[in-house]
């Protein structure tokens, strides 16, 4: 699988990964919890011959970067 890919700015400090290879119709798969791109590699190197495959890592996992520390205080002041 292509290891090329960018980073989708979601808020200030978080990334997210995220992978765009082929063309065609889009598919876009999204790993479960504790899974990453990976885990997709046979299916994107599949079907991106035929379709556009759109693939990411979730916050935190892989390649995307997860809570900074003053994200979590903010959070944890609500408790």
């Amino acid at each position: 699988m292509n290891t090329y890919g960018t980073y989708i700015e979601v808020e200030p400090g978080i990334e997210l990964f995220v992978q765009d290879i082929g063309s065609g119709e889009p598919i876009v798969f999204i790993p479960g919890f504790t899974f990453t791109t990976e885990v997709f590699s046979k299916q994107v190197k599949h079907f991106s011959k035929t379709h556009r495959t759109i693939v990411m890592d979730p916050r935190s996992h892989g390649r995307s970067t997860g809570m900074t520390m003053s994200r979590m205080e903010r959070i944890s002041k609500r408790f």
